[in-house]
């Protein structure tokens, strides 16, 4: 789990990536 902006967090989020969550 890398640590991403809050932003990019968002992003992978909506693309359907747990680890971004």
């Amino acid at each position: 789990m890398s640590r991403l902006l809050p932003y990019e967090t968002i992003l992978k989020a909506r693309e359907g990536d747990p680890e971004a969550v």
